[in-house]
């Protein structure tokens, strides 16, 4: 059970990203790739996943065209009950 899919768009310098999570252990890149940016989008999507104050400046600053930012995170509850089986039983 986890995330298993992360997508972010608009956000900062991430235009359209999928990450796999599954097939993920760190991240690695040359500076300046935006590895911080998505990190950043993951703590501004759980600091405010009950909030209704979405206000933050994560989006595109440099496109004048980018209105709007997206973060879709996808769970896999697959062996959800065979984790609860396992602890509760």
């Amino acid at each position: 059970m986890g995330i298993s899919l992360i997508e972010i768009k608009n956000c900062k310098s991430l235009l359209n990203i999928k990450i796999d999570i599954n097939s993920l252990t760190c991240l690695i890149g040359e500076n300046g790739t935006g590895k911080s940016n998505i990190l950043k989008a993951l703590k501004y999507f759980f600091d405010n996943i009950t909030s209704h104050n979405f206000n933050a400046n994560l989006h595109d600053i440099n496109n004048p065209f980018s209105l709007f930012m997206e973060i879709s995170i996808y769970f896999d509850f697959s062996n959800l009950l065979t984790i609860a089986d396992n602890q509760f039983f």
